[in-house]
């Protein structure tokens, strides 16, 4: 049986729980009162209400570039060399000069080659009066038959056919042989090529820059003995330079030639795009990179080959 204690005790316990609900009520009410009067304000003031979903909003960093290291390379390359074995007289340059086409860079004894030369051109003047002596021959030939026919072809008693004087003259005898002109033309031919040979042998024992550009390497130096072709300079343009890099297996997907990219140097940075990219991979380890070849059509003047650059691609 309750008695009036527990009833009392029984009512207080309702009332404390109604008041703690009737709080929070309150509460989330002021709450979205002063939620509403923030918006009502916003509008009041001239603006537009806010998108809830603008509360929700993150900021997001930009993709991340990226950065691979690079080689610079000149666009266009020589590796210069004499023609036949010498022994270097004179280098009138040192690495990193920059030269006009033409100009002289390096030259070698060419005592051997010039004498070469002027033989050739004795063998040549020989060759020619050769020729010219059977054009004349060829044409004494043309006589002499023209005036057997018309002594053939003359009657009887007719002093123009009587008959010819025993014996045989030279030209007769030398008009029943070969062709003395294709004969005589063919050796002419011959003296020519090796004419042309030897002043391109002579020639080849100077070094002359073969084109507007830089001598990036010399190798050599007054006095130095060198076979044929062994590269003496290394000469290229560095007007235009080129930038070897590679990237790895899931960065090569997302690149495509002719993709703007940017080139950083020691103090400055230069726009290029992407010439080349590999077709075949690269694997070291488990590491598989792609070669990519980047252009940059306008350097700084101050650009070394086969300096170090960083190449972003975003």
């Amino acid at each position: 049986m309750t008695g009036p204690r527990s009833v009392r005790l029984n009512f207080a316990r309702m009332r404390t729980q109604h008041s703690k609900r009737r709080a929070k009520a309150i509460g989330a009410g002021a709450v979205a009162v002063a939620a509403a009067a923030g918006a009502t304000a916003y509008v009041l003031m001239g603006g537009d209400a806010p998108d809830p979903a603008d509360a929700m909003a993150v900021d997001r960093p930009d993709a991340v570039a990226l950065a691979a290291p690079g080689t610079v390379a000149p666009a266009r390359s020589w590796s210069l060399s004499f023609s036949d074995d010498a022994r270097i007289t004179e280098v009138d340059v040192a690495a990193g000069d920059v030269v006009k086409e033409g100009d002289v860079l390096a030259v070698a004894d060419d005592g051997d080659a010039a004498e070469a030369v002027a033989e050739a051109e004795d063998a040549l003047d020989e060759a020619q009066e050769s020729l010219d002596d059977a054009e004349d021959l060829s044409a004494t030939c043309e006589d002499e038959e023209d005036a057997a026919e018309s002594a053939a072809a003359a009657p009887a008693g007719d002093p123009a056919g009587a008959p010819a004087q025993s014996g045989t003259s030279t030209a007769t005898t030398a008009c029943t042989g070969s062709d003395p002109i294709l004969t005589a033309q063919q050796s002419l031919n011959e003296a020519e090529q090796q004419l042309e040979e030897a002043e391109a042998a002579l020639a080849g024992m100077t070094i002359t820059a073969p084109a507007d550009g830089t001598v990036l390497s010399i190798a050599a130096s007054d006095g130095t003995e060198v076979a044929a072709g062994t590269t003496l300079i290394e000469f290229g343009q560095l007007s235009t330079v080129v930038v070897d890099t590679a990237v790895s297996e899931a960065d090569a997907t997302g690149l495509t030639v002719g993709q703007a990219v940017t080139v950083e140097f020691d103090d400055t940075a230069a726009e290029a795009e992407i010439a080349t990219i590999a077709l075949t991979p690269t694997a070291d380890g488990d590491l598989v990179t792609y070669a990519v070849t980047v252009t940059v059509a306008d350097p700084p003047e101050n650009v070394l080959s086969g300096s170090s650059v960083v190449v972003t691609l975003a």
